[in-house]
């Protein structure tokens, strides 16, 4: 591997045509960029041609490109070359493989080719100033939709977002820098696409130091994202091709020449060193470089006030888009290629060419913008004629349940509430005076059955002193710890196995199996979510709002099959069990059955998502559950206790006092509404006044 102090990344190279070979033959063509930038810069080019005599071209290509083997003093100047491109395959197999001799004769490196799809997105590598660079290359599809490679087949790496990403994280942690090589972008473009902009900061996001890139023939801007450098496009180094070949719908072909305007003839060469950091090491921009080769093929540096275009014009360009379209730049998701039939050849394209879009497709996406904003302006009325609707459908039903109700101004905002769920989720009103159906009377004890009991057992650590002064501590599941936060759980005395949860909501359980492969970091951000978030007011379920938020840890129970134990929800009423909400084989094939206290199939569902099972049987311990749920209900007018039996023993899960929020679909709840016969001549005084204080 050969040492070097500095990394200078240049653009397209290739001298093709008996023309090119005759000027620039005997002559270094890097003596300029030396000048430059020095003896110990390694220089890294994108070769954009093979090095072969071989006259099987590929057919039907617009261009054929190749260099004459014995030219190939041109790469002594080189430090790697870059093969992810359009031409590299141009001649074939034959092509490529006499490239790779000539590369592997000098010693060099080269990144982007491989006989799969794996070997493409490997990395190549030099040492500079005893620091290793990585460099991965990838082709983006519109540029060559033929030579790409696959998990069977050699090719070019293809550019996209999960290549992408694929690439960097395989050679990040082998290098102390790393730099993403793309070919890319609308030839003849000062500006890139707009999907260019997304794949280079995914590149950054994965690991990258820095992403440079070429293939629009000519010099575009560049950026700064999260302290990397991207390059869009860095010109032409020196580009010198013969002839194109066009075909007609006969198949004939015409030989076209290849012309070079001035802006064709410029590029940029730019410096990078590794820095050594205080938490690892850096790439740093040294310098940029225009430059500009004439007719003798001989690139040499030059102003950037020489530039046939305005490159700082082109930067602020893109600075302006960032600016107006952040939110489209955090967008991983694939780009979507056009695709036409062309000559016989699929061409692909970029359904956006350029963050400059023509005057007609500012017209157009003008008149989209425009479009969705009166289109989210009608829907925004809509939403509030409706919602004005709603309010004054709940203040004329206020007014008239009063009459009938012992409803106080201080019940005023949990009776809307309750209003605006169930319209939303049934589309109609709860009837309180009547309490036709479940969900009726669920919301019915949310209004008027509520107590400091209530609000101690809603919480899953509180509630277990209930239960232990009920019925004992046999019913309940060992408990490990109880913390205020996630960062007090000491892991290190927890067992192998565990179940997490969050004390004051529903559905924040983890249940870990293994601690050693538990990613503390996801399951942080799970627990401190939760933690942080209020539960249950926005339904009406004000009891959690009273509780103080804290994370318990609990022994795990194995189900004994592949299936969790099944769940027994007791429905109580004033203390005695009306009927059992039995589920079993959770799963994809969930299945519900209730049953009353003598085990009878009541012949009814409660979720419809569920399926009507049959296979319920009383357990052995069938009696002992039916009194330990009646203790529990005792001094509530309604509440479900969940129990589960595992290894012979009963353990009590949780009480749960509005099941569903009240709001089940179907015709099972109006069924068992009837069952929910308690007590609504007796009423208690509010107590939610201090959970929204």
């Amino acid at each position: 591997m050969r040492h070097y102090d500095s990394i200078v990344f240049v653009g397209d190279l290739c001298v093709s045509g008996e023309e090119a070979e005759k000027t620039i033959d005997g002559f270094d063509i890097w003596t300029g960029l030396r000048d430059a930038f020095g003896q110990g810069a390694a220089i890294v080019a994108n070769l954009e041609c093979p090095i072969t005599d071989s006259t099987d071209a590929t057919p039907y290509k617009w261009a054929n490109l190749k260099s004459n083997p014995r030219l190939h003093p041109v790469l002594d100047g080189l430090a790697m070359a870059v093969l992810g491109n359009n031409h590299i395959g141009d001649f074939g197999v034959t092509g490529v493989r006499s490239t790779l001799a000539v590369l592997g004769s000098k010693g060099l490196p080269y990144a982007g080719y491989g006989d799969s799809l794996t070997a493409a997105l490997a990395p190549a590598f030099i040492d500079v100033n005893g620091k290793t660079l990585g460099v991965v290359s990838l082709c983006c599809p519109t540029t060559n939709g033929e030579n790409l490679a696959t998990h069977l087949a050699a090719g070019v790496a293809p550019l996209g977002m999960a290549t992408l990403r694929q690439a960097v994280e395989a050679a990040r942690d082998k290098c102390d820098a790393l730099v993403v090589y793309m070919h890319w972008g609308c030839e003849e473009a000062h500006d890139p696409a707009p999907d260019q902009l997304r794949l280079a900061r995914q590149a950054i996001d994965c690991g990258a130091d820095a992403v440079v890139g070429c293939h629009a023939h000519a010099i575009q801007g560049y950026e700064q994202y999260r302290g990397g450098w991207i390059f869009y496009g860095l010109g032409n180094y020196l580009f010198k091709a013969g002839f194109a070949q066009a075909f007609g719908n006969n198949g004939e072909m015409k030989r076209i020449p290849l012309t070079l305007r001035p802006a064709n003839r410029e590029s940029l060469a730019v410096a990078f060193r590794i820095q050594q950091g205080v938490t690892g090491c850096r790439l740093a921009l040294v310098r940029i470089q225009p430059m500009r080769y004439a007719d003798d093929l001989l690139p040499r540096p030059i102003a950037q006030s020489d530039l046939t275009f305005d490159l700082k014009a082109a930067n602020n360009r893109l600075r302006a888009y960032v600016g107006s379209n952040g939110g489209e730049m955090t967008n991983r998701s694939e780009p979507v290629w056009l695709c036409q039939l062309k000559s016989g050849v699929l061409a692909y394209w970029y359904a956006e060419q350029s963050i400059v879009m023509p005057f007609h497709r500012r017209l157009e996406k003008l008149a989209i913008r425009m479009a969705g904003k009166s289109l989210r302006l009608i829907r925004r009325t809509r939403a509030r004629l409706k919602s004005a609707k709603v309010a004054a459908g709940i203040a004329l039903k206020w007014r008239r349940d009063k009459q009938r109700l012992p409803l106080t101004p201080a019940h005023r905002e949990l009776y809307g509430i309750i209003h605006r769920l169930t319209w939303r989720k049934l589309g109609r009103f709860p009837d309180l005076v009547d309490c036709r159906d479940f969900n009726d009377r669920i919301q019915w004890l949310k209004l008027f059955d509520q107590s400091e009991e209530i609000i101690r057992c809603s919480d899953k650590v509180l509630v277990r002193d209930y239960v232990r002064e009920r019925v004992g501590d046999r019913y309940l599941v060992k408990l490990y710890q109880v913390s205020e936060r996630f960062s007090g759980i000491d892991f290190a005395a927890l067992p192998q196995a565990f179940a997490i949860k969050t004390n004051h909501d529903s559905g924040t359980v983890m249940l870990v199996r293994d601690k050693a492969k538990l990613n503390l970091a996801q399951a942080e951000q799970r627990i401190e979510d939760a933690l942080g978030r209020t539960y249950g007011w926005s339904n009406g379920e004000w009891a959690y709002s009273c509780v103080a938020p804290r994370v318990l840890v609990e022994e795990m129970l194995e189900p004994l099959g592949d299936t969790p134990p099944a769940d027994y929800k007791f429905y109580c009423v004033e203390g005695r069990v009306k009927f059992c909400h039995f589920i079993y084989d959770r799963g994809a094939d969930t299945k519900e059955q209730i049953v009353d206290p003598a085990g009878n199939d009541l012949a009814t569902e409660l979720y419809p998502s569920f399926k009507l099972g049959t296979g319920f049987s009383k357990p052995a311990l069938w009696q002992e559950m039916l009194t330990v749920a009646e203790r529990l209900g005792e001094g509530f007018k309604c509440v479900r206790v969940d129990m589960y039996c595992s290894e012979g023993r009963i353990y009590v899960g949780e009480l749960t006092f509005w099941p569903m929020a009240g709001v089940y679909e179907g015709d099972g709840q109006a069924v068992l509404g009837t069952l929910l016969d308690f007590d609504r001549t007796t009423v208690k005084p509010l107590v939610m006044a201090r959970c929204r204080g």
